[in-house]
């Protein structure tokens, strides 16, 4: 939290240096691992079945926290259009790739039930008689846990300022210090998180954080698929083909999850699966794709690829514990208390309506840059709106350009005053003249 405040600048260059600390460290025990590999602890290959691999996989998806991450910066990046995909994918793709290698030296070095849940492979190692190899990967992963922490922390004040700046929570969230730092929100997000981690057992938060994660991931493929389907009369079709979609998607894999492939119910989950998929075959239909058309990545095949992702992710949420459920329920409560208490009244969006804010935003852009979306423009400022806009764009770079003359005129005749004051009456020709 002590590095957060110091600003954005400190805080990329420590994330930086323990990034590449931490990947070495993964790869050192994952190439040590390999060396000391068993292939008789791979049997049985999967102990728990296909539920114990999907359970384990929803329990660790808080991982995924950092890709997200990714996004919720793309402020501060440069060129965030095309840069933010690329480093996603390209995150992504390596850290899946060494995760399943470093899991699988994991389970080759020492029988799966005696795998430490707390330290795996310094213990591993230390099973494998390879004391020196369990100090390095301990003093390592103290070294680096922070890293974790930080990561989480570095979008957080910026969520905030996003939300405050609309209303949705209160003012001193989006107060910025006289060196650009997000000061008061970065020390109550900090002192926040101390709090919970000191009264909160990990165990009991894991399943929240995953599930929070899941509606998260849902809420995005949801939100793709309600912006590039629209319907060209009804613009509130794509949102009620997408909510039903959800709950659907959420009900039949509930059912698949609790009442599995047994009769009579078997037909009763196919129905219900059935019936997810038509509100999408409606939004292939009846809703036009709209993509981008500035030359940068799109998603394709939507509506489909973001509702796989998100019929997964319900799948997902579904292997948590009652309890984790619960857990969810009365957070995902207490923040639409605090919508309906504070944020409804305040929010910017919610009294003016997104369309007028986004517009406003669009407009500001517009005039500082020439790569908005011409159809984004469109579809939020309406053609002719758009089309003004676009046609003052030339106008308004020429009186930027005058504005600019002007700005230098005045400084150059500003310097000749102040240079005029500073002369002494003895040494001015003129007073001596007029003397």
């Amino acid at each position: 939290m002590c590095i957060m405040l110091r600003g954005l600048n400190l805080s990329k260059m420590t994330v930086d240096v323990v990034t590449v600390a931490k990947l070495l460290l993964v790869v050192f025990m994952t190439i040590g691992g390999f060396t000391v590999f068993k292939p008789r602890h791979l049997e049985p290959f999967a102990p728990s079945g296909f539920r114990g691999i999907f359970r384990g996989g929803t329990r660790c998806f808080f991982g995924y926290l950092g890709f997200d991450e990714v996004c919720c910066m793309g402020g501060e990046a440069k060129n965030p259009s095309k840069n933010i995909p690329l480093a996603v994918m390209g995150t992504i793709s390596v850290v899946t790739v060494l995760y399943v290698l470093a899991a699988l030296a994991l389970v080759g070095m020492q029988p799966f039930a005696d795998i430490s849940p707390s330290s795996g492979f310094a213990e591993a190692f230390r099973y494998n008689k390879l004391g020196w190899a369990a100090n390095v990967v301990t003093a390592g992963e103290l070294l680096t846990l922070p890293l974790v922490v930080l990561v989480s922390l570095l979008a957080q004040p910026r969520l905030q300022f996003a939300m405050a700046t609309d209303g949705l929570l209160p003012a001193v969230f989006a107060h910025v210090d006289r060196n650009g730092n997000l000061f008061r929100g970065t020390l109550i997000a900090g002192l926040a998180g101390v709090v919970v981690a000191l009264f909160l057992p990990f165990r009991a938060l894991e399943d929240v954080i995953s599930a929070g994660v899941l509606l998260a991931f849902n809420l995005t493929n949801s939100s793709l698929i309600v912006v590039r389907r629209i319907h060209p009369t009804r613009p509130s079709a794509n949102r009620i083909l997408v909510l039903f979609f959800n709950i659907l998607a959420l009900g039949a894999c509930f059912m698949w999850q609790n009442l599995g492939t047994a009769l009579p119910w078997l037909p009763l989950n196919v129905l219900v699966t059935v019936a997810a998929v038509v509100p999408l075959v409606l939004l292939q239909v009846t809703c036009p794709d709209h993509p981008s058309q500035d030359g940068h990545f799109t998603t394709p095949f939507v509506p489909w690829v973001p509702a796989l992702g998100a019929a997964f992710n319900w799948f997902l949420l579904t292997q948590l514990s009652w309890e984790g459920l619960g857990l969810v329920l009365a957070y995902l409560g207490a923040s639409l208390f605090l919508y309906a208490t504070y944020g409804f009244r305040n929010s910017k969006g919610g009294r003016t309506g997104w369309r007028e804010v986004l517009s406003a935003s669009v407009r500001r852009h517009s005039r500082h840059s020439s790569e908005v979306d011409p159809q984004l423009m469109e579809g939020l400022l309406g053609e002719g709106d758009a089309q003004g806009e676009e046609g003052s764009r030339s106008g308004g770079k020429e009186k930027d350009k005058a504005k600019e003359e002007e700005e230098e005129v005045r400084e150059v005749q500003s310097d000749q005053r102040e240079a005029s004051d500073n002369v002494s009456p003895e040494a001015s020709p003129a007073s001596h003249h007029s003397t």
